[in-house]
């Protein structure tokens, strides 16, 4: 998984969204496993700004720094994972809270018009 920034910012910005972007993404992804990724390494696109044992401690392996985009690297297995819960009944879940949040969003905002145009009718049609 890569991040690679096409915005022209300040070196500080990029350095935190560095750490921000492959964190959270990191954690999304152990969120949906539901468990720890093993990371083969870490690839950071900014210069070191903390201890380099502190990153390494975070992520359980090697660091590198000032590269052209950040990224993590996991063994090519963990592409074969199967998602927890990708049955017919979690789909089901999954569409009726996208139903009651964009209910509760159309009493706010015409941004569900958008939604609604963006998001497929039918969700069990993707499993």
């Amino acid at each position: 998984m890569s991040l690679r920034p096409n915005l022209d910012l300040p070196s500080d910005l990029i350095a935190l969204y560095a750490d921000r972007d492959v964190s959270a993404t990191l954690l999304c992804i152990e969120s949906a496993l539901q468990r720890r990724l093993v990371l083969n390494c870490v690839r950071l696109n900014q210069g070191q700004r903390l201890k380099r044992s502190r990153y390494e401690s975070f992520f359980g392996c090697r660091v590198k720094f000032d590269v052209p985009y950040g990224e993590f690297v996991v063994e090519a297995a963990l592409l074969e994972t199967p998602m927890p819960m990708n049955d017919a009944n979690m789909a089901t879940l999954c569409h009726l809270q996208c139903e009651k949040l964009m209910a509760r969003l159309s009493r706010r905002s015409s941004v569900v018009d958008e939604i609604r145009w963006r998001i497929p009718v039918d969700c069990n049609s993707h499993l």
